[in-house]
Parts: structure tokens; C-alpha cells; sequence
């Protein structure tokens, strides 16, 4: 199964991250500190060939070589049990280290946990239901959303012991935002040649 493979990528990855981070810190809550952050790229990583995935069923366009032969629902059941996995990272950390949680940024995390977990299901099942195409886009949006808004959190040190270099968020922003202006303009060449068409 592809989405056994993508899966089995993002657990390799993680062995790799937790070797690393094994071998760099000396107490717990640092190792968990660097599992968390790390994971997190990892998720940023499948995400982005969710989106690149997603927008060119969406625009239907063909999709990018490495996309092909495998399925949407392969792609959003790896990344939700991954991201699973980075929750429980996020959860030992917050214990270990005492960090205090906002309620609201918790409240924006949940839904998005929410929307991963479901999102996969839509998609294996085939099911056609009348909100499953609103689903689809609320799910790309608020999970990019929540990522862009953890990253610009970071950039403006709300998280001080969160660890990882300014330039690396820095970079990790600039790939979301250029990611969601390269959907939008699918979205707009689509449109047009729609348009053109119809002259």
C-alpha cells in the first residue's frame, strides 16, 4: 500500500531525528524538544505534495511525476498518522518542559487535528456528499493556516524554547507562503483557459 510506504518514510525519518536527537542532548525534555520540532518538518514535507495533490485534481492538471501512481487518500492518511505521531511529541514535550498553553491557539490546533483525522476517510471512501468539496478546501486552508501561524509564532519568539534557527523559519514560511500562492494561480489558469474555451 502507497500510504504504507509514505508511512513507513516518516517513521524512517523519525528513527533518523530521534538517533540525532539522542545523540545531541543529554535530558529528556530536550530530546522530546528536538523530536517535536523535527517531526514537525517532516509533516510540513508530506503536506506540501497533499496541496500539490490536491490542486491539480481540484485545477485538473496533471499531476508531478513523483504523485503519480499513487492516490490522494495514500498521501492524507500518512500525513495523518504522522501528524499523530507529532502530537504525542508536542504532548510529552508540553509536560516535561511546563510550557503554558494559549487556549485559543489550542482550540485552532484541535480543529485541525480534527479535519486530518477525517479528510483521510472522505478520501478512501469515495464518498459524494455535498460537503465533502467545502471539507477539502477548509482542510487545506486551516491546516496551512495553523502551520504558517506556528512558524510566524516562532519568528516573533512566542515560543523561546521551541529551538531551531530564525533563518530556518524564516525558510519554512516562505515555502508555505509560496506554496499557497502557486495554488491560488492554478486556480486562475484554470479559470482562464475556461474562459478562452468558451469564446
Amino acid at each position: 500500500m502507497k500510504s504504507v510506504f509514505i508511512l513507513s518514510v516518516g517513521l524512517w525519518a523519525n528513527v533518523l531525528i530521534a538517533l540525532w536527537a539522542g545523540w545531541g542532548t543529554s535530558r529528556a525534555v530536550d530530546f522530546w524538544q528536538v523530536m517535536t520540532r523535527l517531526s514537525g518538518r517532516v509533516s510540513l514535507g508530506i503536506f506540501v505534495c497533499i496541496m500539490v495533490y490536491e490542486t491539480c485534481l481540484l485545477t485538473k492538471r496533471a499531476l508531478p511525476t513523483f504523485l503519480q501512481n499513487t492516490q490522494l487518500w495514500h498521501w492524507t492518511t500518512g500525513f495523518a498518522l504522522h501528524h499523530f505521531w507529532h502530537l504525542l511529541c508536542i504532548a510529552v514535550y508540553v509536560q516535561m518542559s511546563g510550557v503554558e498553553l494559549v487556549p485559543i491557539r489550542l482550540a485552532g490546533g484541535a480543529f485541525a487535528y480534527l479535519l486530518v483525522g477525517v479528510v483521510p476517510f472522505l478520501h478512501y471512501r469515495h464518498l459524494e456528499l455535498r460537503w465533502k468539496r467545502p471539507v477539502r478546501f477548509l482542510y487545506l486552508y486551516w491546516v496551512w493556516f495553523v502551520m504558517f501561524m506556528t512558524y510566524l509564532a516562532r519568528l516573533k519568539g512566542d515560543f523561546p524554547n521551541a529551538g531551531g534557527a530564525f533563518q530556518e523559519y524564516v525558510a519554512f514560511m516562505a515555502v508555505a507562503v509560496v506554496l499557497l500562492l502557486w495554488h491560488f494561480s492554478q486556480f486562475l489558469w484554470r479559470g482562464r483557459a475556461l474562459s478562452e474555451k468558451g469564446q
